[in-house]
């Protein structure tokens, strides 16, 4: 299946294109047009799929609160 796909997207189309080219072609078109699917898609393909951070080794840290009074003369 894989090797008659791979045939298939190499095929030409009668405007010089081949199928491989004009399936990416349509889908930068959908990214482009705001389709947030194809948007991840490319992104998944160029820059590899985003992974939840392990919990195991995620770095805690203190979170520092400060409370000050009100200056009554703002209000």
């Amino acid at each position: 299946m894989s090797e008659a796909i791979r045939v298939a997207l190499a095929e030409k189309l009668p405007d010089g294109r081949t199928n491989l080219r004009a399936v990416a072609d349509a889908l930068v078109t959908r990214a482009r047009n705001g389709d947030i699917a194809a948007i991840r898609e490319i992104l998944d393909r160029t820059e590899g799929k985003a992974t939840a951070p392990d919990p195991q080794q995620a770095q805690t840290r203190p979170i520092n609160i400060i409370i000050s009074p009100i200056d009554e003369g703002l209000i």
